[in-house]
């Protein structure tokens, strides 16, 4: 059910399926004349045992998935079997002829164009050769979600992708919950960190919740119930047993945007005031949400008195520098992967601690390629956030709290340069963009 969100954007349409010609005179995109044979789409053409229902050109979307399932568990795991995915679609052909279409996707150009003037700023790099590829490399998702929009072009991709990474996010609830119960040992440094720190396994838990609670809203009767149920497991798992702030931070905004976009202004007017309550509640009956706005406080009054020694003040003397930087160069900034070399040579002589980025996205971007690559940064979302508007109910309300939770991430994260949290932007926007073609609905 469309809010007061805004109405479906005119210039995209969603993809939708058509009867297909004689798949010999098809490639395996689904669509243009395939001309003389390739091996590689006689291959993709071969069906795989019926009991399955699925063809070989299928193998390369089913390890997609299974790739970015498996980022909350292990990213090093989760990006063997997206390489691997792109390398079989490249086999198949299936991006044969998809140049211009791609071209003209909604997040194609803002995505090259960053990709572009990153690698354009090698350049002017003040950084060693060295640790500018290194830092050219971090940025390698961008290309990622561009190479995966070919392979999830249907319906049934999305559908599958949401509820794996939902039902991974759901195992580690439940292990979160069984560690914090003392009946399994796990790592950690909280009560309920599983597989990732806090910081991550919240934000995913966040965007996890949205969408079991969008399901709950949508079901009747014990569906209801019980998804209601989970999402109140998942709301006591971020602030009572992992301590993962920007996560916590998440999961308020997308709730708020959850009352105002399904239910309309007046409900999140309803949400504001009660607000405040949840908040107290919370404060004073969870150990681990009491400790962290403690340490909040606390770090806020050292960094008044000029102490540099808690994350926060940390990061905000990080904050301060970089916008220095970024005033000495502000257009094109200082190079890909120049960074660190600019910070530590803008804090030698001070009580200010060198590092490596400034936990701000944009921040960073800001320093390494300027203004340029930062409004870039700012195109990519705004695109992301304008296409959502095309997609059905079900997708679009996930791909908004997709943009909010990686737009608001990114101002206390560096999280683009991380390679965790960017994995799983570029995998689950692929996943949800993937059916938006410019023009007619492709074939």
């Amino acid at each position: 059910m469309d809010g007061p969100a805004g109405t479906p954007a005119a210039a995209l349409t969603p993809m939708v399926s058509a009867p297909s010609r004689d798949p010999r005179q098809a490639d395996a995109a689904g669509g243009s004349p395939a001309g003389p044979a390739r091996k590689g789409l006689r291959w993709a053409r071969s069906p795989l045992p019926a009991w399955t229902g699925l063809e070989r050109r299928d193998i390369a979307p089913l390890l997609a998935l299974g790739g970015g399932a498996l980022v909350p568990v292990m990213v090093s795991w989760s990006t063997g079997l997206l390489l691997l995915a792109l390398a079989v679609a490249a086999f198949e052909g299936r991006y044969r002829g998809l140049g211009a279409a791609l071209a003209r996707h909604p997040l194609t150009p803002p995505a090259l164009a960053l990709s572009a003037w990153l690698l354009l700023s090698l350049l002017w790099d003040q950084a060693p050769l060295g640790e500018a590829l290194h830092g050219l490399k971090k940025y390698r998702e961008l290309l990622l979600l561009v190479a995966l929009l070919p392979l999830f072009r249907g319906g049934r991709w999305r559908r599958w992708g949401i509820r794996a990474f939902v039902g991974v996010m759901l195992l580690t609830l439940l292990l979160s919950l069984l560690k914090a119960s003392g009946l399994v040992h796990l790592g950690g440094t909280d009560a309920g960190t599983v597989f990732k720190n806090r910081i991550t396994q919240n934000l995913f838990m966040a965007l996890a919740a949205w969408q079991v609670g969008a399901w709950a809203l949508a079901g009747g009767g014990w569906r209801r119930r019980a998804l209601g149920l989970l999402w109140a497991l998942m709301a006591f798992d971020c602030f009572f047993l992992v301590g993962g702030r920007t996560g916590q931070l998440v999961f308020v905004a997308l709730g708020l945007w959850f009352f105002y976009r399904r239910l309309g202004v007046k409900a999140l007017g309803w949400a504001l005031v009660a607000l405040p309550v949840l908040g107290l509640t919370t404060y004073v009956g969870s150990d681990v949400f009491r400790g962290r706005v403690d340490a909040l406080r606390q770090s806020l009054g050292e960094y008044r008195e000029g102490g540099y020694t808690t994350s926060t003040a940390l990061r905000l003397s990080y904050y301060r520098n970089a916008l220095g930087l970024i005033g000495e160069r502000p257009l094109c900034g200082y190079g890909v992967g120049a960074f660190e070399t600019a910070y530590r040579a803008w804090v030698r002589g001070t009580p200010y601690p060198p590092t490596r980025h400034p936990h701000n996205e944009y921040l960073m971007l800001g320093v390494q390629g300027g203004l340029v690559a930062a409004g870039l940064f700012l195109w990519l979302l705004w695109r992301q956030w304008r296409a959502a508007r095309s997609l059905d109910p079900e997708a679009r309300g996930l791909a908004e709290a997709l943009v909010m939770t990686f737009a608001l991430g990114c101002l206390l994260n560096s999280f683009l340069y991380d390679s965790t949290e960017a994995h799983l932007w570029a995998w689950l926007s692929a996943l949800l963009y993937a059916g938006l073609w410019p023009g007619k609905a492709a074939a």
